[in-house]
């Protein structure tokens, strides 16, 4: 599936935007809470809904690889509902992923959720489109293209990109594959 012509290059305005409303540079870390608040998107802990019992446990438990959802309340105010059970960088990165498909203005279906359907947890409605676009967009407000280059550029370990974005590794390696910059780095070292 390709993105719409322009996609990643407006992803890429789009988390600078962010960052320079925030006072972040490209280099600074933008955290998902931060951004949720900015944006007046609450998020929550299913606990909240659910209570500690075992509803809460089956969802949140170690196996579960539920991730995160967006919904709308009555008001029609999008709020995010994630797994804390989740490492920080993994919960960070759920959380971008669902401000992104927000800020896409992604359609949410249209059907009545109640907690009930946790009973099943195979629920998964799934737009291939929106889905690619919440990926890129998602990682792109994590790790911006301009940031990633500069601290490469630095000699910066993968490591140490992941700890000054609260990324994991393999979303610093999805970058730097996704952006070029690993081949342009290269190309540049080829010719000096």
């Amino acid at each position: 599936m390709s993105l719409k012509h322009g996609f990643k290059a407006n992803a890429e305005r789009k988390s600078l935007e962010l960052r320079a409303t925030l006072n972040r540079t490209d280099i600074d870390c933008l955290d998902a809470f931060e951004l949720s608040n900015h944006l007046g998107v609450s998020v929550f802990c299913p606990s909240f809904f659910l209570g500690k019992g075992a509803l809460f446990n089956k969802l949140c438990s170690t196996s579960s690889k539920w991730s995160a959802l967006t919904m709308e309340n009555e008001s029609g105010e999008k709020l995010i509902i994630h797994n804390t059970i989740h490492a920080e960088v993994r919960q960070q990165s759920n959380i971008m992923h669902e401000l992104a498909h927000i800020l896409c203005e992604h359609k949410l279906p249209v059907m009545e959720i109640e907690f009930d359907f946790l009973q099943n947890l195979n629920l998964r409605i799934f737009n291939e489109e929106h889905e690619k676009e919440a990926e890129i967009l998602g990682s792109t407000l994590q790790i911006p293209r301009s940031g990633l280059l500069k601290l490469l550029r630095l000699n910066m370990s993968k490591e140490e990109i992941a700890n000054n974005y609260k990324a994991s590794l393999s979303l610093v390696q999805f970058r730097i594959n996704n952006t070029g910059v690993g081949k342009q780095l290269s190309q540049r070292r080829n010719l000096s």
